[in-house]
C-alpha cells in the first residue's frame, strides 16, 4: 500500500494528508465567507464529498488506523486527528447548547490539550472569535488499559 500511496503522491505533485487539507480548507473559506454565485453554490457539496471520498483513500492506502469521523461512536472518549493535525482525546456528546438549543458536538475529553480554536472544549462551526474551529476528520479507539499488576 505504501508504494501506491508514493505512486498516486507523485502523480498530484503533493502529499495526499496536504490535498486533503487544502480542500477542506477551501470548502470552509466557501461556508464562512458564502461567496454569491452558482459555481459556490454547487462546488461546496462536491467539494465535501471529493474531501469525505480522500479521507476513505487515506484510510484504506496509508493504513495508520484512522477511521473516517463519520463511523465515530456517540458518548464514548476516543483519540480524534484534526484537519490541522491536532490529535487528543474527544467526544461526541448530546447536550452541547447552541443558539438552536441542544446539539451534538465534539468534546474534548478532560485535561486533554486541544486547538484553542476549540472554544471552551468544544469544535463548534465557529469559535467565539467566529474563526472556524479545526475539526476532526479522523478517529482511532484508545488503546486498551494495562492489566492491573497483583
Amino acid at each position: 500500500m505504501d508504494e501506491l500511496r508514493t505512486k498516486v503522491e507523485a502523480a498530484i505533485g503533493r502529499p495526499l494528508d496536504r490535498l486533503l487539507a487544502e480542500m477542506k480548507d477551501v470548502a470552509d473559506w466557501i461556508e464562512r465567507t458564502k461567496p454569491q454565485g452558482l459555481l459556490y453554490d454547487s462546488a461546496l457539496p462536491s467539494l465535501r464529498e471529493a474531501g469525505t471520498a480522500l479521507d476513505a483513500i487515506l484510510n484504506l492506502i496509508g493504513g495508520d488506523g484512522w477511521k473516517p469521523i463519520e463511523t465515530a461512536p456517540r458518548e464514548e472518549d476516543v483519540i480524534v486527528r484534526t484537519a490541522g493535525g491536532s490529535v487528543f482525546g474527544a467526544a461526541l456528546v448530546y447536550g452541547v447548547e447552541d443558539e438552536e438549543g441542544s446539539a451534538w458536538a465534539w468534546t474534548v475529553s478532560d485535561g486533554e490539550p486541544h486547538p484553542p480554536c476549540w472554544s471552551d472544549g468544544v469544535c463548534w462551526s465557529e469559535n467565539e472569535d467566529s474563526e472556524p474551529s479545526d475539526p476532526p476528520v479522523g478517529w482511532m479507539p484508545l488503546p486498551p488499559f494495562p492489566e492491573p499488576t497483583p
